[in-house]
C-alpha cells in the first residue's frame, strides 16, 4: 500500500554528508527487545513459572498498550513519510512494497495482543486470553525479527546513499513531534534498556529536550513496571 504524503525531495548528491541512523537503530533495538521480552513473559506465565496476579495483569496491560503503540507509530511514519522519501530519492533502488506489506500483517497481531492484555486485566485467569497472548507475541517476535533485519540490510544502505540529510531530518522530526508526550515515561527508559549503555547518551542527545528529560526523570517508574511484570 502506498501513501506518499511527501512528494518533493532533494536526493543526496555524491559529495553530500550521509544521514545519521543512530535513532533508527535505537528504535529497532527497542522494538526487537520488546517483542522478545513479551513473548518470553507470556511463555513463562503459560508454563506456570510466573503467576498472573492482578498486579501483573495491570502492568501487562500498560506494557502492551505502550509497546504496541510504539510499533504502530514507527510503522505509520515509515508509511506516511519515510518510505515515500526513500522511494522518491532512490528511484527504484529498493522495493518498498514487501515492507509495507509486513506492516499490514503486523497490525492485526498488535490489535490481538492489546485485546488479550485488556481481557487479562479484567480477568487474570482468562486462559483463552493468555493463549492468544502467547501465540500472537511469538508470531510478532518472529515477524519483527525478520522485518527489522531486512530493513537494516536492504533499506538502511539505500537511505545513506540516496536520502539527503534535510529530507531524513524532516522524517525524523515528524516522528518525534507526533509522539504522545504522555508515553515518554515508558518509551525512553524502555528504549535505553534495549541498547548498549555506551550508545544511549549519543543517541538520546539527538532528541528534543522533553525526550532527554523523560529518560532522566522516569527511569525508576519504568523500573517498577518492569519488576512487577517480569520478576
Amino acid at each position: 500500500m502506498r501513501n506518499d504524503e511527501v512528494l518533493t525531495v532533494r536526493p543526496r548528491r555524491p559529495d553530500d554528508p550521509q544521514v545519521d541512523l543512530r535513532l533508527y537503530v535505537f528504535a529497532h533495538r527497542a522494538m526487537r527487545r520488546g517483542a522478545h521480552d513479551l513473548a518470553g513473559l507470556a511463555a513463562r506465565i503459560q508454563s506456570g513459572e510466573l503467576q498472573m496476579t492482578d498486579e501483573r495483569a495491570r502492568a501487562l496491560e500498560t506494557y502492551v498498550d505502550l509497546f504496541t503503540f510504539d510499533v504502530l507509530h514507527h510503522h505509520r511514519y515509515e508509511d506516511r513519510i519515510g518510505f515515500p522519501v526513500v522511494r522518491a530519492s532512490a528511484l527504484g533502488a529498493v522495493d518498498i512494497e514487501p515492507f509495507t506489506a509486513d506492516h499490514e500483517s503486523i497490525g492485526p497481531m498488535l490489535e490481538a495482543l492489546g485485546s488479550a492484555a485488556h481481557r487479562l486485566a479484567d480477568a487474570p485467569g482468562d486462559a483463552e486470553a493468555l493463549k492468544t497472548l502467547a501465540e500472537e507475541s511469538a508470531r510478532l517476535r518472529d515477524l519483527l525479527d525478520e522485518h527489522l533485519a531486512e530493513e537494516e540490510r536492504e533499506i538502511f544502505p539505500v537511505i545513506t546513499q540516496y536520502v539527503s540529510v534535510e529530507d531524513y531530518d524532516r522524517w525524523e522530526q515528524a516522528v518525534m513531534k507526533a509522539y504522545p508526550k504522555r508515553n515518554l515515561w515508558f518509551v525512553m527508559p524502555w528504549s535505553a534498556a534495549a541498547n548498549p549503555p555506551e550508545e544511549v547518551a549519543p543517541a538520546v542527545s539527538m532528541t528534543p529536550f522533553v525526550y532527554r528529560a523523560s529518560l532522566r526523570l522516569f527511569r525508576r517508574r519504568y523500573a517498577r513496571l518492569h519488576r512487577t511484570l517480569f520478576d
